[in-house]
This record gives C-alpha cells, sequence and structure tokens, in this order.
C-alpha cells in the first residue's frame, strides 16, 4: 500500500474512532511561503505514530519563480518507519494493544 493510500486508510479510521488520535491540519504561510497539508497523529498500544505531509511554496520575491514541493512523513516515535511495516501494525493493532494491557498488568512480559 502507497503511503496516500495508507494515510486515507488511516484517516478512515481515525474518523470512525477505531484508532485514537486527531488529525491535524496544516495550514499556514505569510506574503512569501505557504503550508497546507494534514497530519494524522495516533496511538497504538504504547507507541506513537504520525503519517502525513505537506505542499510548501517558497518565495523569495517572484511567485514566477517559486519552489514547489511536497514532503511527507511516516513516523513511530519520531523515528522513519517503512508505510508497509505501518500498514501491518495498523491491521494487527488489535492483538498489539491487547499485548499492551497484558504487560501493563503483568501478566506477559
Amino acid at each position: 500500500m502507497d503511503r496516500d493510500k495508507l494515510r486515507a486508510h488511516i484517516k478512515r479510521l481515525v474518523i470512525a474512532g477505531a484508532i485514537e488520535g486527531e488529525i491535524i491540519e496544516r495550514c499556514g504561510g505569510d506574503r512569501y511561503n505557504s503550508e497546507n497539508g494534514e497530519d494524522i497523529q495516533f496511538v497504538i498500544g504504547d507507541k506513537k505514530y504520525s503519517i502525513g505531509y505537506v505542499y510548501i511554496t517558497e518565495d523569495g520575491d517572484d511567485w514566477a519563480q517559486a519552489d514547489c514541493y511536497e514532503q511527507s512523513w511516516c513516523l513511530c516515535e519520531d523515528k522513519y518507519i517503512n508505510p508497509k511495516d505501518l500498514y501491518e501494525i495498523v491491521e494487527s493493532r488489535k492483538s498489539i494493544e491487547r499485548d499492551a494491557r497484558l504487560s501493563g498488568l503483568g501478566i506477559i512480559d
């Protein structure tokens, strides 16, 4: 699953309440810069994840020569994670959360 499809999948799960998280709209800028995108932050088990993107337009003086590019990320505890690995974690989230609860109770290591 590519990063855009994974982000859309996770967004649907967060909106539905199947995953605890929040969707943060990223927009802002000034006369010379603009940023637009979103950051989906969520928790599975005891780890924090983030997946998102931002479109950036930067310009010194002349919008006709502005630099435009996209940045995207897929993070676990603020470190890069492969989207394929994140997909597997999301799909097995119920088992991960169950194990985290049992570990918190001292039932498993």
